[in-house]
């Protein structure tokens, strides 16, 4: 590839690449397109205790009946949309300065339950970010 391709292909505004997808099925035969670059979004890597492991890979299969429990490799991961608000703890980090962030940390042995594909947003949009979403 010249050097005229690589900028343009660079400048075209392609999104990322890589990362981790989510391979949880959704109702209608849908896949859950959520991946690491998914904003809102954290994925979860499969657990290792093998009964938890069992009831995530029988979660999977509800819509994905392909999916078996030699499918699980060190990279297989459920996204942040399939499991309740209660499955998480708040961790505060705090900086050295004056702010601090909170991070949800899934509770270990939760269980996924919800089949929802579509993340629930928990900010609000500002105006600024309103008119930037329209323009797009």
């Amino acid at each position: 590839m010249d050097d005229s391709a690589a900028n343009s292909e660079a400048c075209s505004g392609k999104k990322k690449r890589g990362g981790r997808y989510c391979v949880a099925g959704a109702p209608n035969n849908t896949s859950c397109k959520n991946n690491s670059h998914t904003v809102g979004i954290s994925m979860h890597q499969f657990p290792k205790d093998p009964v938890v492991q069992n009831k995530w890979v029988k979660f999977v299969q509800r819509h994905r009946a392909d999916f078996h429990e030699s499918s699980v490799t060190k990279y297989t991961s459920l996204c942040s949309a399939h499991f309740e608000e209660s499955c998480y703890t708040r961790k505060i980090s705090l900086d050295l300065g004056k702010h601090s962030k909170q991070n949800k940390v899934l509770i270990r042995g939760s269980i996924p339950t919800r089949d929802s594909v579509v993340p629930e947003r928990t900010d609000t949009l500002t105006e600024r970010r309103k008119r930037q979403v329209h323009l797009k």
